[in-house]
């Protein structure tokens, strides 16, 4: 493929992430879902390009997200957690590692990225009420912590879900004709 090819590509894919990100604007109550598509949308530039533009597709669409979402909720989930996994998740599964090595350097890596995240939603947004019962209950944090790996794992099974759907599906009927 050539340069001008991969550059079109991903500024489609960017241009898509940014749209579904722009949605939580208008549609407040999907203000998780749509982060998750967002990054789902990115991870056929894993399969077709390469990290490298990869990185440069998240970096534009959390860029562009900055400036045209409101909803900092959206705009933390994408930025800290599902616009970037895509590019682990690949980069990891073409290393061809053992499978419980893979997925516990997942898990060590979306864990960090979740503590940070909480810590940015509590400090910079200071939603400090949805911590305040979390903490209430005895176990709170573990079984809140627990409950966002399972989310995670699922994320991962429909990322990979994605991943064959594209390369099955879209890519023999759509992105070979486009890009001869």
């Amino acid at each position: 493929m050539k340069r001008t090819q991969k550059l079109a590509l991903g500024g489609i894919f960017t241009g898509l992430a940014v749209v579904l990100m722009f949605l939580a604007n208008f549609l407040p109550m999907l203000n998780i879902a749509l982060p998750v598509f967002a990054g789902m949308v990115l991870m056929p530039l894993m399969v077709e390009l390469n990290w490298k533009w990869s990185l440069a597709a998240y970096g534009a669409a959390s860029l562009l997200s900055l400036i045209l979402i409101r909803n900092l909720d959206s705009l933390i989930l994408f930025i800290g957690l599902f616009g970037w996994y895509p590019i682990v998740k690949g980069a990891l599964e073409k290393r061809k590692m053992n499978r419980a090595v893979e997925y516990l350097i997942k898990l060590v890596c979306f864990n960090i990225a979740l503590a940070v995240c909480c810590a940015l939603v509590f400090f910079l947004l200071g939603v400090t009420e949805l911590f305040s019962q979390i903490l209430a209950f005895q176990y709170g944090i573990v079984i809140f912590f627990v409950l966002m790996n399972i989310v995670f794992l699922l994320y991962d099974f429909c990322l990979r879900r994605v991943a064959q759907w594209y390369v099955g599906f879209v890519r023999p009927k759509i992105i070979k004709k486009l890009f001869k």
